[in-house]
């Protein structure tokens, strides 16, 4: 199993030009916090909505909330709202593109819409962490795709 311990900060230019100050650290394979200007993202994909984000911030260890680990379509932006229990992304590619998101979470899904309609295309995996994997697979039908997990 692979685990990570660390401390680091990491300079880095980003698509955007702007120079990124990346802090990783925790222990674990988990996230536990992703934070892009002081603002909490619920993914390991870093989303084009946080481009102009300078100070982001990793930190491995327990899941505090769900969130999206990858993605093989371009992430505009991922949100968790936790009155709702719910995770939104929104996603672009091109039609009929087979597109794949895969989540974390402590426990399964009740519900999972793509722009507003339930899809049963999902695979539900429990980790030996107790943890949920959740693997959401459509064919893009339209350039910008709202995909809705509810718990």
């Amino acid at each position: 199993e692979n685990r990570a311990h660390f401390d680091s900060t990491i300079r880095f230019n980003y698509k955007f030009v702007s120079t990124k100050d990346v802090t990783i650290s925790g222990k674990g394979n988990r996230l536990e916090l992703f934070s892009a200007d002081e603002r909490t993202i619920p993914s390991l994909v870093f989303p084009l909505q946080q481009g102009s984000s300078r100070n982001i911030s990793f930190t491995f260890g327990n899941i505090s909330e769900p969130y999206l680990c990858n993605a093989n379509t371009v992430v505009h932006s991922v949100e968790y709202i936790a009155p709702k229990k719910q995770l939104n992304c929104k996603v672009s590619s091109f039609k009929g593109h087979l597109t794949t998101l895969n989540t974390i979470a402590n426990k399964k899904p009740q519900q999972v819409l793509l722009n507003g309609k339930k899809i049963r295309n999902i695979i539900i995996t429990k980790n030996s962490d107790s943890t949920i994997d959740i693997t959401i697979s459509f064919v893009a039908g339209k350039s910008t795709e709202e995909i809705v997990v509810k718990w």
